[in-house]
């Protein structure tokens, strides 16, 4: 067994969802308005987005584990192969795989209005950024203070209120509600995966593949 490798105080931890969250909601409310008003191109908005998500998301991590607490953080992020997990990582991607044989069977519609750098970041770039938050630092950080399922249910659970801004840009409706209900599964799920192979990596590859479901209709 692994201990949690993100050394952290109760109080810091707490100090840093409050400012994640702050960030994030000005980053909703002000700045996104503030870039429609230059007319971006779905590619220029993707970038500044993921740019938005890294600086607020993670390079406040890479900070404090880097500079801060002067650790490896390829190993701090657990960035390293599985060490076990194996049958279950196999079995998701399976599960994954299956849903894109259904839709291929249904007439597969890949979503052609997506420019190639949308497609790039959002299958390759915008899960390697919310695992190394939310599976690589808050869930092993959550360890720390509690057992690993409630570890895991509170970082789903944040992992679900981060996406708030669909309440924003789409209202309280039931496909809202059905939404956040997919995303708090995934993020457990995402979170059991990382807990039984000491790896973020399948984390990363099960996000990406869940990503490319979600683009293909």
């Amino acid at each position: 067994m692994i201990s949690p490798s993100i050394p952290i105080r109760k109080i810091t931890l707490s100090v840093w969802i409050v400012a994640l969250f702050l960030g994030w909601v000005i980053r909703v409310a002000i700045l996104t308005p503030i870039l429609q008003t230059f007319n971006l191109s779905p590619d220029g908005e993707q970038l500044i987005g993921d740019m938005l998500r890294f600086i607020i998301w993670v390079l406040p991590v890479l900070l404090y584990l880097g500079l801060y607490k002067r650790q490896n953080l390829i190993k701090a992020l657990k960035l390293v192969p599985p060490i076990s997990g194996y049958r279950i990582v196999i079995g998701f991607t399976a599960f994954l795989v299956i849903q894109l044989i259904l839709k291929a069977q249904n007439g597969l519609v890949i979503e052609t209005n997506k420019h190639l750098i949308v497609w790039w970041f959002t299958l390759f770039l915008t899960p390697l950024l919310e695992e190394i938050l939310f599976r690589g630092f808050l869930l092993p950080a959550f360890e720390l203070y509690g057992s690993k399922i409630k570890a895991n249910l509170v970082q789903a659970i944040l992992f679900m209120l981060i996406h708030f801004y669909w309440l924003v840009t789409d209202g309280f409706t039931l496909d809202v509600v059905a939404r956040f209900a997919t995303v708090f599964v995934i993020g457990l799920i995402l979170g059991y995966v990382t807990q039984r192979s000491h790896s973020l990596l399948p984390a990363i590859w099960l996000h990406t593949l869940n990503n490319l479901v979600s683009l293909i209709n």
